[in-house]
């Protein structure tokens, strides 16, 4: 997008570049692309819109990569403490981590998708982790 706005204010200022070459004046070209970038956003603010969305999208992305590092950094960690329960095949070649909460109510609903998770593959490692 940037790119795009870059090469439209290049397209649009270059007429004016050759025509004060000839005549032999002095070129601002600073304050001539400010004037452009400007008057461009004023006519088009959705992109200021879009590019908070691209930011956004960046920020999000960023953090799932740090998310992602950690995670595997640590996995050793969460997947063989000796402080935990393991439910399942312990040599399984699939684990699933589950943090819970004693005093959850989505953790107690969840208890009848891990037994049947459990009867469909003999392969599983459950891990919990109290939360």
């Amino acid at each position: 997008m940037l790119l795009r706005i870059v090469f439209i204010v290049l397209i649009t200022i270059a007429p004016f570049f050759v025509q004060a070459q000839e005549a032999g004046q002095s070129i601002s070209p600073k304050g001539q692309i400010e004037e452009i970038i400007r008057d461009y956003i004023l006519q088009n603010p959705e992109i200021i819109v879009e590019a908070l969305q691209i930011l956004e999208e960046r920020r999000l992305r960023g953090e799932q990569e740090s998310r992602k590092h950690l995670l595997s950094e640590n996995r050793s960690l969460l997947e063989q403490s000796e402080f935990q329960v393991v439910l399942g095949n312990p040599e399984g070649d699939v684990t699933l981590i589950e943090f819970f909460d004693y005093n959850c109510g989505f953790c107690k609903r969840s208890i009848a998708d891990i037994e049947r998770l459990l009867e469909n593959d003999k392969n599983l490692k459950i891990v919990l982790k109290e939360f």
